[in-house]
């Protein structure tokens, strides 16, 4: 389900989606808010932030992005922190080459956290 408000002058904004919903210690948050100040990094080319389950804290963000040149994931961590609150600031950055889509072009994070799954489970096999 999308979720919008509508301002006094009737403008709706899009919000998100219910299932996207981020909650980090009790404190609610939409992936839109980080994905909007991702936008505003000269490198990043696309980016998509979802929610990711943490023991402490109840979930963490975490943001895929595609660049249009090289950067490393605490620039794009720095940045973000000094335009966000720091419970919405990614605690994992993953730079990708490309974003997996449907056939309609819509960024798939269904596939992106299962990335991280993997990512996870292979740094935990090494150690």
């Amino acid at each position: 389900m999308d979720l919008a408000t509508i301002n006094k002058d009737g403008y709706i904004f899009l919000k998100g989606r219910a299932d996207d919903l981020i909650n980090f210690d009790g404190i609610k948050f939409y992936p839109i808010e980080i994905e909007n100040i991702l936008f505003t990094y000269p490198a990043v080319r696309e980016a998509a932030v979802f929610g990711w389950p943490h023991a402490q804290f109840g979930q963490i963000s975490v943001a895929a992005v595609t660049t249009n040149a090289a950067v490393n994931r605490d620039g794009i961590k720095a940045f973000c922190a000094s335009h966000l609150a720091p419970y919405k600031v990614p605690k994992i950055v993953m730079l990708l080459d490309e974003m997996p889509r449907t056939p309609t072009g819509k960024i798939l994070k269904r596939r992106l956290k299962e990335r991280l799954q993997r990512k996870i489970a292979e740094n935990q096999a090494r150690s």
